[in-house]
């Protein structure tokens, strides 16, 4: 993988895991998926893949069934494996 990719991939990850981290610190990102629709990717979001064979993974907005009723966004189907990052 290039330099290029591996910072790209630094920052996707960097990205998700702040989304987990806890409590927003003065600029963090918080995004919020209630107002959005179920089976969709949020409007600005781009769904991408690194090094990838054309099987982009299948990301979108679910509203599973749990106390907070919360949506939550993430991937629901995969073929890729390896060296591919969705």
């Amino acid at each position: 993988m290039n330099a290029n990719a591996c910072l790209w991939v630094k920052g996707l990850l960097m990205m998700v895991f702040s989304l987990f981290a806890g409590p927003a610190a003065a600029g963090d990102l918080l995004m919020n998926f209630d107002g959005d629709s179920p089976q969709k990717v949020p409007p600005g979001l781009t769904i991408a893949e690194t090094d990838g064979q054309g099987k982009t993974a299948r990301w979108e907005v679910v509203a599973p069934n749990t106390p907070s009723g919360s949506k939550v966004f993430g991937i629901t189907a995969n073929q890729n494996s390896g060296r591919t990052y969705n």
